[in-house]
């Protein structure tokens, strides 16, 4: 059972009955203030954003914000791909092409003889001086390309022969003749010149050539005194005006011929050096050198 409470308390909590019952009934509790009346909305004639008093109504064209796109992510950068070396390719090698000149001027010298095996034939002789001498020639060339050239040469060939007793061994030997050569060549001939460089400025070049050659001067043979022995053959004396016979040249016209080759050094632009051998009316050794312009 339960015990009542005494009078004295009841007392004290009437008035506490009688404030709970005033706030039931006005609906508010007794510690808070009177809340503000409610703010009123109205609509807009195009009912589509609702006016508030006292606050600045946006402009016809406004817009409401509308919901954030989606942010897309960025895509991962694909990785780079190394390019793969390309091959190196050589450019073909263009070679420089050769000046063609206008004009080449070429000055030559050299030594010229004849084998002895020839000048026996010919002189049916076994003991005779060596027939050799020394030739100087001017040509001028006209270029048609930086390797071909066409011109015309002057030669001159002067034989530097002693005057000495041409004569044979044996007993059945003829005679010695004393024999003397006063005479000296003049070539006229069409050359054509072939050269091509080979390593920087030296090069290789051929030259041939065909024409006349004159003989200009005599060839006087005298004999001998019929006392000379043969073993005094080589020494023995001759008559000095009886017994000289006509010049003996069996031609004074010869063909020219040239077939001679060799190396070439470029010195610059318009000059150039040649050594060269070959045959040149008879066996040549000698060397030029070529202007070019």
């Amino acid at each position: 059972m339960s015990r009542p409470f005494p009078a004295r308390s009841r007392r004290c909590l009437a008035p506490l009955a009688l404030a709970c019952a005033l706030v039931v009934a006005l609906g508010v509790p007794a510690s808070v203030e009177a809340a503000p009346p409610p703010t009123q909305l109205d609509l807009g004639p195009d009912a589509h954003r609702p006016v508030v008093p006292g606050e600045r109504s946006p402009g016809p064209d406004a817009k409401l914000p509308t919901a954030l796109a989606p942010v897309k992510p960025k895509p991962k950068p694909a990785p780079k791909v190394r390019p793969e070396p390309k091959p190196v390719v050589l450019a073909p090698r263009v070679r420089r092409r050769e000046r063609v000149p206008d004009l080449i001027v070429q000055v030559d010298g050299g030594r010229v003889s004849v084998p002895r095996s020839i000048v026996a034939l010919a002189a049916q002789a076994d003991h005779f001086p060596d027939l050799m001498g020394y030739a100087l020639d001017i040509t001028v060339l006209k270029p048609a390309t930086a390797r071909h050239a066409f011109g015309a040469r002057l030669g001159l060939l002067v034989p530097l022969v002693p005057a000495a007793n041409w004569y044979q061994d044996g007993p059945d030997a003829k005679r010695p003749v004393f024999t003397e050569l006063d005479v000296v060549g003049l070539d006229l001939a069409f050359e054509y010149l072939y050269r091509r460089k080979v390593v920087g400025p030296v090069g290789f070049f051929v030259r041939a050539g065909l024409g006349l050659a004159f003989a200009i001067g005599s060839v006087r043979r005298t004999e001998t005194l019929p006392t000379c022995a043969p073993e005094q053959f080589a020494r023995c004396p001759h008559w000095r005006r009886a017994g000289t016979q006509p010049n003996t040249l069996p031609s004074p016209v010869w063909p020219a011929l040239r077939a001679t080759g060799g190396l070439f050094v470029d010195l610059g632009r318009h000059l150039s050096l040649s050594f060269e051998g070959g045959l040149r009316d008879a066996l040549y050794v000698g060397g030029g050198v070529a202007f070019r312009k």
